[in-house]
């Protein structure tokens, strides 16, 4: 006997899904910077798709409810540079760079090609 999901569409309240009607989006842990795990459906009574978080709790009790589960792996744009650390000398930099009137027109006029 297939497992029943209890989820809540914001417009329609609490629905029944079968495990095979929900997607349970789970970010490997190089791409927890950008944001967290996700369950989502398309509710049965309107039709709109409805994405919720998943905490460590929903997502084991999914997972033993037999839903479907996608890795999202990060994407190479949005991982974070590696950089040196800021240090006095930059933030005096910055600082000197504020006190000019122009310097938001300086940034505007910078190619970022």
């Amino acid at each position: 006997m297939a497992a029943t999901i209890k989820a809540t569409c914001p417009h329609c309240g609490d629905v029944s899904l079968a495990p095979d009607e929900v997607l349970l989006e789970l970010l490997v842990p190089s791409a927890r910077h950008q944001g967290h795990d996700r369950y989502w459906f398309t509710c049965p009574d309107c039709s709109r798709e409805v994405r919720k978080p998943a905490d460590e709790r929903i997502v084991q009790l999914l997972r033993s409810g037999g839903v479907p589960v996608r890795e999202l792996r990060p994407h190479p744009e949005r991982m974070p540079a590696v950089a040196s650390p800021l240090t006095r000398d930059h933030l005096l930099a910055f600082h000197e760079q504020l006190r000019d009137d122009d310097w938001l027109a300086g940034l505007c006029d910078t190619d970022p090609h």
